[in-house]
Order: structure tokens, then C-alpha cells, then sequence
């Protein structure tokens, strides 16, 4: 599962599941199962955090490759960096739903790019 705050320039809105879902693609293609959620992390009726799920729905090897991309509203001419948007990864398990090895877990990594919608 992986984590981002959402950028503070985000439009506040309340969003439903299936308009959060639409805002998240899947690029992993069969390989990648992507269910995101949004949360209020503070109380104060606007959605700031993204969490997305991703669990792997094969068996064997799974490569390095982008998984998902996140699209947010934010103010027209706003510039938002990619370091404004912390990323993290969190509860890595095998496809038996067990904890990987750590030396595993050390592999994997999150990363923000940021880049205008089309």
C-alpha cells in the first residue's frame, strides 16, 4: 500500500469513492490490482490524504515499472514540486498475505512525479 499527502494547493472537495477512482489509473496493467481511497486526516471536512492499494495479482516475479498515477485539482498556475508531496509505502506482503523479508521490502520504493493533466 502506498501513501500520499495530497498538495496543499488541492481543490477542497469531498469526493466520492467512484470520483476518487476515476482520478487513479492503473499502469501496471493485469499484473497490479489499484483500489484508492481518500481520507480526512484532520478533522476538517476535506480529503488530504490518498492511500492506494496495490496488491500483485500473479503469481511469479513482479518488475520494477510505475504503477499507478494520481491526478489532483489544484489552483490554476499553481506550481506544486514533487517534494511537496510525500510518498510512502507501508504493509508489504507476498501474494499469501504475509510479511516479506526485509531484504525484500528494502527493494521497493515511491516515488512522485509531477506533470501538468492533459
Amino acid at each position: 500500500m502506498s501513501s500520499m499527502a495530497q498538495p496543499t494547493s488541492t481543490t477542497p472537495a469531498q469526493r466520492s469513492v467512484a470520483t476518487v477512482r476515476t482520478r487513479v489509473t492503473n499502469l501496471g496493467g493485469a499484473q497490479w490490482s489499484v483500489a484508492p481511497n481518500d481520507r480526512d486526516t484532520n478533522a476538517n471536512a476535506v480529503d488530504d490524504f490518498l492511500e492506494v492499494r496495490v496488491p500483485a495479482s500473479t503469481n511469479g516475479s513482479v518488475q520494477p515499472a510505475a504503477i499507478y498515477r494520481a491526478r489532483f485539482d489544484c489552483a490554476a498556475g499553481s506550481v506544486v514540486a514533487a517534494s511537496a508531496i510525500p510518498c510512502s509505502i507501508a504493509q508489504v506482503a507476498g501474494l499469501d498475505s504475509q510479511p516479506l523479508d526485509p531484504s525484500l521490502v528494502a527493494q521497493i520504493h515511491c516515488s512522485v512525479a509531477v506533470a501538468a493533466a492533459p
